[in-house]
């Protein structure tokens, strides 16, 4: 690692804008193993597009996020399921884990968030009230924008 590298790593808030394969992702890892070792619980969440996933299925980085850290116990890795649908003129979405159970980040201190959406401000708006309310008050908060 770099002194700028180690940098990074020492922050607690932080978005990553960056292209395809620039790092986003291997920098959370990396901080994820250290919190890991210091006892504290991590949950990483990958967001997906929930119209073009099926409940239940993995996007390739899941699979490799989990294989890369089966044997760190204090971290999860969980996808995001996000589908936005309209009715009657009303707009609906839904956040869910890939499970379809609700998404919760109680019990966690150290939240990391991959593949978010780059046009968030597109978004419902409850949708983003919710993911808000989900990241308060957490001791470390990154989020990679797709």
């Amino acid at each position: 690692m770099t002194f700028e590298t180690d940098f990074v790593l020492d922050e607690p808030y932080l978005v990553f804008v960056a292209c395809w394969g620039s790092g986003k992702t291997l920098l959370m890892i990396t901080k994820a193993k250290k919190l890991n070792e210091l006892g504290e619980k991590v949950l990483i969440l990958v967001f997906l597009n929930g119209k073009e996933l099926e409940e239940g299925q993995k996007s390739l980085l899941i699979l490799d996020l989990e294989e890369k850290l089966k044997e760190y116990q204090n971290v999860t890795v969980k996808g995001v399921r996000y589908k936005e649908w309209s009715e009657d003129s009303i707009q609906y979405y839904s956040m869910k884990d890939i499970d379809g159970n609700d998404l919760s980040t109680d019990g966690y201190k150290h939240i990391f968030v991959d593949e978010y959406f780059e046009d968030l401000i597109k978004l419902n708006k409850e949708a983003i009230r919710k993911f808000k309310e989900m990241l308060q008050g957490k001791k470390t908060v990154w989020v990679s924008l797709s």
